[in-house]
Parts: C-alpha cells; structure tokens; sequence
C-alpha cells in the first residue's frame, strides 16, 4: 500500500500593515523650537519600522508617501491602504504641538464615533465599547502599542483619545494616530533628532503590532 501524500498547508498571509508618515513635500507639519521638522521625523521613523519588521514572516509593512518627502491628500493615503495595499491595520505618525512648555510624551487616537465628534477627553477610552467591532479593534491596538512604547521608549504615556480625524473615520480596518512626542518641547525635539530615540519608538509599535496580532489573530 503506498503512503498518501498530504501537501503541507500553505504558510499563513502575512497581516499587511500600513505605516503613514504624515504630512510631507510643502507640507513641513509642527516645526520644533530648534526647527526639527515633523514630516522628517516621522518618515525617519516609519523607515526604521519597514527595517525591523523585515525578519517578521507574518507582517508585510507597507509606507505612504512612497517613503518619500512628498505631500500626499488625506484620499490618497486612503486609498493606497484600502485599494492598493489591502491593508489590515493602518498606523498614522505624527508629532504634537502643545502651548504648555511643559507638554511632553506621546499620545494615541482613535476614531470617534459618529455620535461624538468633539474629541472629548471626558469619556474613558472603555466607553468604545459601545461602538463597532473596528472601533474596539482600534482601542485594543492603541492600547497595545501605548504599553509597548511606554516600554521601549521610556517616555510619558499621555493617553488615547478619540477624535473625528477625517482620515480614521474614512478606513473600515482597525485604525490608530500616534502623536510620537511634543515637538515643540525642546527635551521632546532633542529626542525625536536622535537616531538611538527613533529606533526606541520603531521597536515600541511593531512590538504594539505584534502583541496586537498575537491576542487577536487578526480580527476585529
């Protein structure tokens, strides 16, 4: 009797993740009291995670802009993450400005439900739970990558809030804004300049990503 040959299960898709530097090209975004420019840090550090991520068989990293200084629309961006990349996550960089000269750290954002579009502060970050699965699924990759920064980076965790960023709103797949420190704090810009403190911040969200896939699989 010969032996039946059973074909090996093909190796699983990897889970394709969209990293949008934002701004770019005339559009410069914060510009530091030292004149560090926002469009260059985060290009800088969206490159950095296309690196680390390149021995992880299960996440395809995919950048906007092309990974080049130029300005992209809020549509474009889109619609490379839903048509082009068929995008399974979808991460936003960007750094903060603050009057406070006292404001420093990092901050994430969610979608807000269409029932508020305020951007409040007051509701906790559980109250999503009343929203949609993509809307939970945001929560909990937010979640994750503040943890896995907080870790990485050492820096001040300043939250998650839920705003009515028309490019959040506009993906159906598990979207998160990362505000990677306060440019116009010195300490923070001085920071952001540093080759050794991007590579921190490019560990905490693929580290965030992959403690993400490895709770949920994926899914919403």
């Amino acid at each position: 009797m010969e032996p039946i040959l059973v074909e090996p299960a093909p190796p699983p898709k990897p889970t394709t993740v969209v990293i949008d530097p934002g701004h770019g090209g005339s559009d410069t975004g914060v510009l530091g009291v030292n004149g560090l420019k926002e469009k260059e840090v985060v290009l800088a550090v969206a490159e950095r995670i296309v690196r680390l991520s390149e021995p992880i068989n299960t996440i395809k990293i995919a950048i906007t802009r092309e990974a080049r200084d130029v300005e992209w629309s809020d549509a474009t961006r889109v619609n490379f993450t839903l048509t082009k990349t068929q995008a399974d996550l979808f991460i936003t960089l960007h750094t903060g400005a603050s009057y406070s000269p006292t404001a420093r750290g990092f901050e994430l954002y969610i979608a807000a439900p269409t029932t508020d579009t305020t951007g409040s502060t007051n509701k906790p970050p559980s109250d999503a739970g009343k929203s949609s699965a993509t809307q939970n699924a945001s929560l909990k990759l937010a979640e994750k990558i503040a943890t896995a920064l907080s870790a990485s980076s050492g820096a001040s965790a300043r939250g998650i809030r839920r705003v009515p960023f028309r490019i959040l709103n506009s993906l159906n797949i598990p979207a998160v804004a990362i505000e990677i420190g306060v440019l116009t704090n010195p300490e923070d810009e001085k920071l952001l300049a540093s080759d050794e403190f991007r590579d921190k911040i490019a560990q905490g969200i693929l580290a965030g990503i992959q403690e993400y896939l490895a709770e949920t699989g994926g899914s919403p």
